[in-house]
């Protein structure tokens, strides 16, 4: 990918999270189905942001994710323990979800190039066959 393009998806990624959080702070907090759908996209800019950029896309956008999810947090914290730890275990998946999606896709790019490289060496051994 080209730097250019690699800078603009991630800014438009990161807009996304900034989106998402904005749509959680200013949704009423009994609009439960809205902020589950919220919640549930915040994991799309997590998941492609991990598999463009590896495990420091992965791990920067769940962080992201994870602050723009703060305010909304603050909603629960008047309904007891059970309701907040509910919507603060929301924060450990998208960590978790940054961390092994980045892992797989960062591997998977050191395995590309692993064979990319192979691929070239084969090649030039042909040519001189």
């Amino acid at each position: 990918m080209k730097p250019n393009r690699e800078i603009f998806l991630f800014v438009l990624l990161v807009i996304c999270v900034a989106v998402i959080g904005i749509l959680h702070t200013i949704t009423p907090g009994h609009m439960i189905l809205y902020h589950d759908t919220y919640r549930r996209l915040s994991y799309f800019p997590i998941t492609i942001g991990a598999i463009l950029y590896g495990i420091w896309g992965g791990v920067c956008l769940a962080i992201l994710s994870c602050l723009s999810f703060v305010p909304h947090l603050f909603m629960f914290w008047a309904s007891g323990p059970e309701a907040y730890y509910s919507e603060l275990s929301e924060i450990l998946f998208y960590l978790a979800a940054g961390i092994v999606i980045g892992l797989i896709s960062s591997r998977e790019n050191k395995l590309r190039e692993k064979y990319k490289t192979l691929s070239e060496k084969l090649g030039r051994s042909y040519k001189r066959l």
